[in-house]
């Protein structure tokens, strides 16, 4: 029991290191977005109101990809930060409008926003923050990251196509 308690203890201090090494490649991504090449697509059928799709590259890597997409009763804003054109991490943000955004009484301030926040390492999905704050279950990994995979892939095919 004391061997297991201990390989655990090893386990959980190396998905500390990787998190921080991810965490530092966002920084860096973000530090020098204005480095990158920037490329914008319209996304009109995929949410009531559109989106958008900007994608940054070096070279021919994609780094990092934001969606948009608008509804009237809010916008879901999601970034892919990538290394060697797979993710790494996904910061998810859901906005959610009282009224629609075309009534007269609109007020952005009294948006409600909810984050979620996604941690991989070799394809495996290591860690995810759900909108509470709270570190994701076993069964809510197993729930999201079929999605997020299939997000993945297509915010990648809509970045290659230029």
């Amino acid at each position: 029991m004391k061997y297991f308690l201990l390989l655990l203890l090893l386990l959980q201090a190396d998905n500390n290191q990787i998190i921080k090494k991810i965490r530092e490649r966002y920084v860096y991504i973000n530090a020098h977005i204005g480095n990158y090449t920037k490329q914008i697509k319209d996304i009109p059928d995929q949410s009531t109101e559109g989106g958008d799709l900007t994608s940054y590259f070096a070279g021919d890597s994609l780094v990092k990809a934001v969606t948009i997409f608008y509804g009237e009763m809010g916008k879901a804003v999601t970034e892919y930060y990538f290394e060697g054109n797979k993710v790494v991490f996904i910061y998810q943000v859901d906005y959610q409008y009282v009224v629609p955004i075309y009534d007269g009484t609109f007020d952005r301030h009294k948006t409600t926003s909810f984050v979620s926040r996604y941690y991989f390492y070799e394809g495996q999905l290591i860690k995810g923050i759900d909108t509470t704050g709270r570190e994701m279950t076993k069964e809510q990994y197993r729930l999201v990251f079929a999605a997020l995979q299939k997000e993945e892939a297509w915010v990648k095919k809509y970045s290659f196509q230029r």
